[in-house]
C-alpha cells in the first residue's frame, strides 16, 4: 500500500468517525489490444467495489474506490493490539487517449483486482484522402 489519507465521515448526525483511505499498490502493463491495470484490494468484496469513468478537465478519468469493512474485538472482548490496519481504497487513472471506456472490463479475484482497458478500434492508422481544391 502506498500513501495514507484519513476520511471524515458523520453517519446520520451520529459521533464522526474516521477512516483510513489508501493508494492501493498496483502494476500498469502494456500491449497490442490495451492496458491492464493490476491492483491490491485486499478485505474488500465485489459488492464495495466501484469503478467509473468521468470526463475531468478534458481528459477521461477511470477512479476505482473499494470499502473495506472496520474490524473490532470480539463480543464481550477487547482489542489488545491492533497492527493491522484496515481502510479503504481509492485510485484514479487518466485513460490514454486511445482507450475504449466504453469497453473496460474488470474482474476481482483474491484481493487482487484486474481492470482491461483496451485500445479503441478508432484509434488505429488511417488513411487520409486529399480533397480537391
Amino acid at each position: 500500500m502506498n500513501a495514507c489519507n484519513v476520511n471524515r465521515e458523520q453517519a446520520g448526525g451520529g459521533a464522526v468517525t474516521e477512516r483510513a483511505v489508501f493508494a492501493p499498490a498496483y502494476d500498469l502493463m502494456r500491449d497490442a489490444s490495451g492496458w491492464t491495470i493490476v491492483l491490491d484490494v485486499p478485505g474488500a468484496t465485489r459488492e464495495t467495489i466501484d469503478l467509473e469513468v468521468t470526463p475531468e478537465r478534458g481528459a477521461t478519468v477511470l477512479t476505482i474506490n473499494a470499502r473495506v469493512p472496520s474490524r473490532g474485538a470480539p463480543e464481550g472482548g477487547a482489542m489488545l493490539v491492533q497492527e493491522y490496519r484496515v481502510g479503504d481504497y481509492r485510485a484514479a487513472f487518466r485513460l490514454p487517449a486511445d482507450a475504449d471506456a466504453e469497453r473496460i472490463e474488470a474482474s476481482y479475484d483474491a484481493g487482487v483486482l484486474s481492470v482491461r482497458l483496451p485500445v479503441s478500434a478508432k484509434a488505429g492508422p488511417r488513411k487520409i484522402a486529399l480533397s480537391r481544391d
